[in-house]
């Protein structure tokens, strides 16, 4: 059994989507049974396992939300990963994270990769037709407001992205403890 992916690891988002789904039918199944016993035993919907499987309803649907907002999202393709992988190994001079989705209050953002560097911030979108500077905005915000300064840029296409991360690998220093809390608050702040 594989183990557990933490949030900003590749392929976080394809396990969280089976195990979301997983979760939510096992909910429905365990409210629907509930309920199928209670009216086999007593021959009428009106007994206590029947408001049981009801309120069981409750979870199962908060479930099926989340499952909802999972399944609409796909993580890091397997090409922009080997890409990655392939450009820059590790990532031993920047902090790294993937299957990012930002939600501001108009549009949701997904961003399969970004780093961290001496108070920088750079990751890829390359969903068409979104404004990347309210992304931008968003994400500088949100870290002003949990006491960060740090410059952050999000690009729509890859090569723009690795050059930039090319440059953030020539900056002196290795990976801070300012930029390890930047990240803890980026990913605190994705799905």
């Amino acid at each position: 059994m594989q183990s557990r992916l933490q949030k900003g690891s590749y392929g976080y988002f394809k396990q969280k989507r089976a195990w979301e789904i997983l979760k939510t039918i096992l909910m429905f199944a365990v409210a629907f049974s509930l309920f199928f016993a209670g009216y086999n035993v007593t021959g009428s919907k009106a007994n206590v396992l029947t408001v049981v499987a009801v309120l069981g309803m409750l979870p199962s649907s908060k479930s099926a939300v989340s499952m909802i907002m999972y399944l609409k999202y796909h993580g890091c393709s397997s090409e922009l990963y080997e890409k990655l992988t392939k450009e820059f190994g590790q990532f031993e001079q920047v902090l790294h994270g993937y299957d990012s989705v930002f939600t501001t209050y108009k549009v949701n953002y997904e961003v399969p990769s970004i780093v961290v560097k001496g108070g920088n911030v750079c990751g890829i979108c390359q969903k068409k037709g979104v404004d990347l500077n309210e992304l931008n905005k968003h994400i500088t915000q949100i870290l002003s407001q949990n006491g960060y300064k740090a410059n952050v840029k999000i690009f729509p296409q890859i090569e723009p992205y690795f050059a930039r991360i090319r440059q953030l690998n020539e900056l002196e220093g290795g990976k801070g403890s300012q930029d390890k809390e930047i990240m803890q608050v980026l990913k605190q702040i994705s799905l």
